[in-house]
């Protein structure tokens, strides 16, 4: 932990909250990117796993939008 930084922390929670852990449901993409303050949700996206991204890839394109 001596070697933590803030940037790994924030990074280690995003990750955390949307993977969700035993009981307890995942934290919405939204919420998560709030509370980072990105202003854009493709950055927050990148804190999802490769199963989330994929997901979320095939849904923005069904609903017309572009990710990276």
């Amino acid at each position: 932990m001596r070697k933590a930084t803030t940037h790994w922390l924030r990074h280690t929670h995003a990750s955390h909250a949307l993977k969700g852990r035993a009981g307890h449901e995942p934290v919405p993409l939204l919420v998560v990117k709030n509370n980072l303050g990105h202003s854009s949700i493709a950055t927050t996206s990148g804190y999802l796993n490769s199963e989330e991204k994929e997901r979320l890839k095939a849904m923005s394109a069904f609903w017309g939008k572009t990710q990276p």
